[in-house]
């Protein structure tokens, strides 16, 4: 029972591993992405800056009405105020990584893009690799063996104690005279029985057996509960899939469109709003992608969790340099990753 136990602790301390793990790779995936939409932010600011400084051309040359300078100044401001935003989200996501892995204070850590596996994107493949790799499965298990274990040792009360015992002894005595030695030995064996008779005995036993049967139906449910995880994040990577196919194509199509668009409105061929419409589907498809990429990712993290798969993908490691640095200092990519 102790035995059983021991490795029921062990499990769990591997799935506590790897739900931390889960957890670090969304911070890290998070700062990623914030990443990705802080210079997407700055990028929007570029370009409304220039088509400010067209508008204010093609007013003063008297193609768009003075009205058109203020509406693409109020834009240029509120590209200012998201990009203060998406600045803050990122140091937020910074201290978020930090604190999880362990500094004291926020650390300028320089992410690279994460290297994932691809884990199986079939509900019937995962369940199977979450029932053989889970450890919460296993810890279950093993609490179970332990349980019915204890049961055996409870109702072992019922028989007698069978016992062995033993002694010897050898003396050596010196007179004074150290002219004779005397030795005297004894030796003692035996064999014994005890039986006890406890009132508790009853007591103990049906406890027992009632804790085996609530291990019995944990270990039900931490299957259940793994193959439904499973399940799920399954589902997630394989639509992640599509979507985000679907939210790459919207962001190119609306970028050539942009494109267009904005190169007639410099020969004042376009009218501002549908500058205005073009530029904001264009801002919303990349939004979108990113948005799209960061729950793809978040999605093969869970299912790497529930199946016990290790979340950093080694295999194509190709040296220090894609680690991240801290402070001009290289950091192992697993402890960030």
């Amino acid at each position: 029972s102790a035995n059983a136990n021991y490795r029921s602790f062990v499990a769990s301390e591997k799935e506590a591993t790897a739900q931390a793990a889960g957890e670090i790779a969304n911070a890290y995936l998070t700062v990623f992405f914030q990443e990705k939409l802080f210079e997407l932010a700055k990028a929007t600011l570029d370009s409304r800056e220039k088509l400010f400084a067209i508008a204010k051309g093609l007013v003063k040359a008297g193609i768009q009405p003075p009205v058109e300078e203020l509406r693409s100044l109020s834009r240029v401001e509120s590209a200012r105020r998201d990009q203060a935003r998406a600045k803050a989200a990122l140091e937020d996501a910074r201290l978020g990584l930090s604190m999880l892995l362990g500094y004291d204070q926020p650390t300028p850590l320089r992410v690279t893009t994460p290297r994932l596996p691809k884990p199986p994107s079939e509900p019937a493949a995962a369940i199977k690799e979450a029932e053989q790799k889970r450890a919460a499965i296993t810890a279950a298990e093993e609490s179970l063996v332990a349980r019915k274990d204890a049961a055996d040792s409870a109702e072992a009360a019922w028989f007698p104690s069978i016992f062995l015992l033993g002694s010897a002894s050898l003396t050596y005595v010196f007179p004074e005279e150290f002219t004779n030695t005397g030795v005297t030995r004894n030796l003692l064996a035996g064999a014994g029985a005890s039986w006890q008779l406890d009132l508790a005995i009853p007591a103990r036993v049906e406890q027992a057996h009632a804790e085996s049967a609530a291990a019995e139906a944990s270990l039900e449910e931490a299957k259940r509960s793994a193959r439904t995880e499973a399940a799920r994040a399954a589902i997630l990577v394989r639509m992640g899939v599509t979507q985000l196919d679907h939210a790459k194509r919207a962001e190119e199509a609306t970028g050539q469109a942009r494109a267009v668009i904005e190169a007639r409105y410099v020969r004042g061929l376009s009218n501002p709003l549908e500058l205005i419409d073009a530029e904001d589907a264009d801002l919303s498809a990349r939004l979108t992608r990113l948005q799209t990429e960061l729950d793809y990712s978040s999605s093969i993290v869970r299912l790497c969790v529930a199946t016990g798969r290790p979340i950093v993908d080694d295999s194509g490691s190709s040296g220090a340099s894609e680690k991240p640095e801290r402070d001009g200092r290289p950091e192992p990519l697993r402890e960030t990753q």
